[in-house]
């Protein structure tokens, strides 16, 4: 069995390519987390994961369109994330 804890920071940091205030990304750190199972012969293993445990609002990228009446747009990188991988050799 193997467990894994990751963590990443990231500082404010730009997010758009026009350097506005509103493309201002706050810091964040997120955790991820996984348990992996192995079989004694090793032909099959079962891995649970968590991705953004603590369900942090991330923005990735805005964009201003100036010619579409000033409208704003912002992408988010995904919420807290759960899922069971079973991978088998043969």
């Amino acid at each position: 069995m193997i467990a894994t804890l990751d963590a990443r920071y990231r500082d404010d940091r730009w997010i758009g390519f026009d350097f506005l205030p509103h493309q201002r990304a706050e810091a964040v750190t997120t955790f991820e987390a996984s348990l992996e199972l192995y079989s004694a012969d090793e032909t099959w293993s079962l891995i649970g994961y968590v991705r953004n445990i603590t369900n942090e609002e991330i923005r990735s990228t805005t964009q201003l369109f100036s010619n579409a009446s000033n409208l704003k747009s912002a992408m988010f990188e995904p919420p807290r994330t759960f899922g069971v991988t079973f991978n088998y050799e043969f």
